[in-house]
């Protein structure tokens, strides 16, 4: 029991140590914590980028056009007319599962349930004695049901299930469409046969009309219910389901969840739990299908939202390469000054893991502090990412990696447009920059506790040897990749063509395909300039030459200390050549892409604008066509039936169109040496197309 307080003691007086050394440098720990925090902050504001533009396409895409359905509704339904009608008794298990246990084992807040159950078709008969209607002709074809909730949602044109006296019949509400068409009045009665001798009597107790049409809890078009009689569910299971013998023709479960929190880690969980509701629903009841949900959506999410991730990743690698090292130049310099600190305490006993541990304490000190800035500056990069209008716009993301994918209508890159909420992911990449902060810390530390202050004085000595890249030439062998690369770039001719033709390979069309290529330009800066690092010292010789030979000292004696000493200057000269070279190479990559994509959907629309004419036959006289009619007979005898179009000058008579040229594509096969291969046929009009189409 006395060795866990041994242990805190030890390691509070570790961490006070480290605080203590920190603080006598702290200049160095300051610059340490803001490299920490630049580096920290950008790793993490990939993944946050990421997830935030995909979570707002998600949105887009799970709002169906057409509907008001929410983004994250789930529609579950029976259909009896393609599997038979069931019993209650058969219905009344999947209902039990789907409205109370359904939701939590989803694992997502539930914001609204609506249920729907009618029967089949039943013919519509007046009352005997009603008098109403003199023919026994059924009125119409129809369905009796109930939908919960549906009481807040509409309006009561006259009368109400609450009005409803006891009496004969069970009440039901008709729509005013219904109503109107059929001149039915509140108070009326009717019967309503099935098969065999099975009769339901009915009486209209009122008239409804939906609030708002809009609203999104109408899980179908508002128009669906206008030939439904609808009744409480109390009243259909008293009156109708004793009556019929397969009461349950078709039923719907209509759930409407809060997905705002799904992100990509979550996911996987999610289509798990989704689909063991599904088999649990199917096995309760089978042929329940899930007709509406976000599950395709979420599993394009998925894969999107990495690939945009590692894309961003492989853009930012030199970025976040010359902030570790950075952190590194820095870090090596608190372990110089601290040297000869720790030859004396080797000198007097001090193993190398006692001193590797109380750097490894100074690290997570600063680690702590540095985690906490970025990712807090890491939410802020990813929330000024939205506002770009290059490339790194949302809706342009949406076009390339989730084609067809529309956006919410909250999405315009507008400033806090994007959702940004911290991630694992994001935690993980924080603290992945972290790990190799303390790394870089850690390293020198090791690797000057080898010596005692014998030896260190000996290795001071050995200060103006050249590093080890230089004397074993690693510097021009790391050049060969770039050159290499650079050789199957030229071969290549581009990054990816600008027409994706369905006959390319993936790895020929997409240019995220080999995110490689883009690490070559900058490898290039990187080995060129360690490649001019070891031509440093003779141009700074051949300087200081030429500077004896004028007046003065000040100069000549700075040109002599960066010649005999340019491995002190070393680590700020790199990272000022990288810093330049791949700040230049960034801005053109993203100048370059964003013509990239913009002459890819030139090249995919042909123009500006490509319009689908709709034209009218000559050979069905008696329908009219779009622009009017024209009989068969009007083509001459020597022509068979013609499609007729306006002419294109009509479309230069919309304001804005300057030039417009018919193009006329088909599919083609031809016949080679017996083999069928499939083409295209391109008709154009050699006199307009130049002036409209585009050609890079």
């Amino acid at each position: 029991m006395s060795i866990l307080p041994t242990l805190f003691s030890t390691l509070l007086s570790g961490l006070l140590l480290a605080a203590r050394r920190l603080w006598n440098q702290r200049l160095l720990g300051l610059c340490l914590l803001a490299g920490l925090v630049a580096a920290v902050g950008l790793l993490s504001s990939i993944p946050l980028y990421a997830d935030a533009v995909h979570h707002e396409l998600l949105r887009g895409e799970l709002t169906e056009a057409g509907t008001y359905r929410p983004p994250f509704a789930f529609l579950w339904r029976y259909v009896g007319a393609w599997h038979g009608d069931v019993t209650w008794d058969s219905y009344r298990p999947v209902d039990k599962y789907l409205s109370e246990q359904a939701a939590g084992a989803i694992g997502l807040p539930l914001e609204s349930l609506v249920r729907h159950v009618k029967t089949g078709n039943l013919r519509l008969f007046a009352a005997e004695g009603s008098g109403a209607f003199a023919n026994r002709e059924p009125l119409m074809w129809t369905s009796v049901g109930f939908v919960s909730g549906i009481e807040a949602h509409i309006e009561l044109v006259d009368g109400g299930l609450a009005a409803f006296q006891e009496g004969e019949g069970v009440p039901i509400l008709v729509t005013q469409s219904l109503a109107e068409r059929l001149g039915l009045q509140t108070g009326e009665r009717y019967v309503l046969f099935g098969d065999g001798q099975a009769q339901v009597p009915v009486t209209i107790a009122g008239i409804w009309r939906p609030l708002d049409p809009t609203d999104p809890f109408w899980f179908y078009q508002v128009k669906y219910f206008d030939d439904l009689l609808l009744t409480s569910e109390e009243m259909f299971v008293e009156g109708v389901v004793p009556a019929l013998n397969a009461p349950v023709s078709q039923a719907v479960w209509y759930q409407a969840f809060d997905g705002e929190q799904v992100r990509t880690a979550a996911v996987d969980d999610l289509l798990a739990r989704i689909s063991t509701v599904r088999s649990r629903a199917t096995a309760l009841l089978a042929d329940t299908s899930l007709d509406a949900s976000p599950v395709d959506a979420l599993e394009s999410y998925r894969q999107s939202a990495s690939l945009l991730t590692v894309v961003l990743t492989m853009f930012s690698i030199p970025i976040v390469g010359l902030l570790l090292y950075f952190v590194s130049l820095i870090a090596g310099m608190v372990v110089r000054r601290s040297q000869g600190e720790i030859a004396i305490l080797r000198s007097r006993g001090t193993t190398r893991g006692q001193i590797a541990l109380i750097y490894l304490l100074e690290g997570l000190l600063v680690g702590v502090l540095g985690m906490a800035g970025g990712l807090a500056l890491g939410r802020r990069l990813a929330a000024l990412m939205g506002q770009t209008r290059t490339f790194l716009d949302p809706a342009l993301f949406g076009s390339v990696l989730l084609p067809g994918s529309p956006l919410s209508a909250g999405s315009t890159g507008e400033p806090g447009s994007l959702s940004v909420v911290l991630t694992p992911t994001a935690v993980w990449y924080g603290l992945l920059g972290v790990a190799l902060a303390v790394l870089a810390l850690l390293l020198p530390a090791l690797a000057a506790s080898r010596h005692t202050i014998v030896t260190f004085r000996w290795e001071r000595a050995r200060a103006l040897l050249r590093p080890v890249y230089q004397r074993y030439f690693l510097d021009l062998l790391l050049l060969a990749l770039p050159l290499y690369g650079w050789y199957l770039l030229t071969k290549q001719g581009t990054i990816a063509p600008i027409y994706q033709s369905t006959n390319l390979p993936i790895s020929q069309s997409d240019p995220f395909s080999n995110p490689l290529l883009f690490l070559v330009p900058a490898l290039f800066c990187f080995s060129l300039a360690l490649l001019f690092i070891r031509f440093f010292p003779l141009v700074m010789g051949a300087l200081a030459w030429l500077a004896s030979q004028l007046p003065g000292t000040a100069l000549l004696l700075t040109l002599r200390q960066l010649a005999r000493a340019a491995g002190q200057y070393t680590g700020p000269l790199l990272l000022l050549a990288l810093t330049l070279s791949l700040a230049a190479f960034s801005a053109s990559m993203a100048v370059t892409l964003d013509d990239h994509l913009a002459d890819r959907v030139y090249y995919q629309v042909g123009a500006d604008l490509n319009l689908a004419e709709l034209g009218e036959s000559t050979e069905q006289p008696e329908q009219p066509g779009l622009f009017g009619g024209a009989a068969a007979s009007d083509a001459p005898d020597n022509q068979g039936p013609r499609w007729l179009f306006l002419p294109v000058s009509e479309h230069l008579q919309v304001p804005g169109v300057l030039a417009a040229a018919r193009v006329g594509d088909y599919s083609a096969a031809s016949n080679l040496d017996g083999r069928q291969q499939p083409g295209r046929l391109l008709g154009v009009d050699r006199l307009d197309f130049a002036s409209v189409a585009y050609y890079r």
